[in-house]
């Protein structure tokens, strides 16, 4: 979206629409707007019955591809807390909050970790920053705690309820790092080959995995070069791959035709950052990281599963 038709936008709610916070005094439940599936599941996983939890993005949708209406960019003026995920994936948001004009209570999540580029040398580096920080669970914990603190800040009546949902909470992002730890210390192989876009440059790095993907990084284009895809069917005939990955929304086609070519079976690798309509009331940032986990070790660990 052109930062100039974002503006126009925001001055448009600041002059014309309703201009101020719900006054509804008898909801003392603290609204948090988030921009993401990730940022949702978090926020609703450590706030639970305290807070009205919101996000924009729409189920089934791509983020990169997003534009916040009218209607979304009041929800994050009026709201008690805004989570978005920064970097490329929403930079809209930036422009958005500074246009607004007034303080507003934002996490922006991958500002809390360091930044990550591919490394020079590597067979497809990453032309750019990777916003996706929440691939890795240690990054994920981070981010809860930071959510944590905030709301102990905003609610100091519910700071033990908090406190208590993000030791549970932790608990199960403790258990999908000592899994994928686990992964690395005992696996076989050490190249995860993605027949798609790589949004996985946190988990690679945290956790030691090398990778080959169709299309660098967390690039906007759909379709790969005829010499990635040739790169990635002469890697895993070469190299005995029986994996290959590809990530939500994705049309499939090129790993279609790399495992036809290679007879290597197609599995998802699920970024996390939105979800499908069907999957929006069942899955979890854990539920789909605990098949992530599952997938990893098959295609790393001889006679996994």
């Amino acid at each position: 979206m052109k930062r100039f038709f974002i503006i126009l936008l925001c001055l448009g709610l600041l002059l014309g629409l309703v201009g101020c916070k719900n006054e509804n005094t008898q909801d003392e439940k603290l609204n948090i707007v988030t921009s993401v599936f990730p940022a949702f599941d978090f926020a609703r996983e450590i706030a639970g019955e305290k807070a009205n939890v919101q996000m924009l993005l729409p189920p089934g949708t791509e983020s990169h591809f997003y534009e916040p209406s009218l209607s979304d960019i009041a929800k994050i003026e009026q709201c008690d807390l805004f989570i978005y995920a920064g970097g490329d994936i929403d930079a809209w948001a930036d422009d958005v909050i500074k246009a607004l004009g007034k303080e507003i209570n934002v996490i922006c999540m991958s500002s809390l970790v360091e930044p990550l580029h591919a490394e020079h040398g590597h067979e497809h580096q990453d032309s750019g920053y990777d916003s996706h920080v929440w691939t890795s669970p240690k990054n994920a914990k981070a981010i809860c705690e930071k959510i944590t603190e905030r709301l102990c800040s905003q609610d100091t009546l519910n700071r033990e309820y908090y406190n208590s949902r993000l030791v549970y909470y932790s608990a199960q992002l403790d258990f999908l790092d000592s899994e994928l730890k686990s992964i690395s210390e005992t696996k076989t192989r050490n190249t995860l080959v993605f027949a798609d876009r790589f949004p996985f440059l946190y988990l690679a790095k945290d956790y030691g995995f090398e990778y080959l993907a169709a299309i660098e990084g967390c690039s906007s284009e759909t379709e790969p070069t005829l010499t990635a895809v040739s790169a990635i069917i002469d890697t895993v005939n070469k190299q005995n791959i029986k994996t290959v990955f590809y990530i939500e929304f994705s049309s499939q086609k090129t790993a279609d035709i790399v495992c036809s070519k290679t007879g290597a079976n197609k599995k998802l690798l699920h970024s996390c950052h939105n979800v499908s309509s069907e999957e929006f009331g069942s899955e979890t940032y854990v539920s789909l990281m605990l098949q992530n986990v599952k997938n990893i070790k098959e295609a790393l660990c001889d006679g996994a599963y």
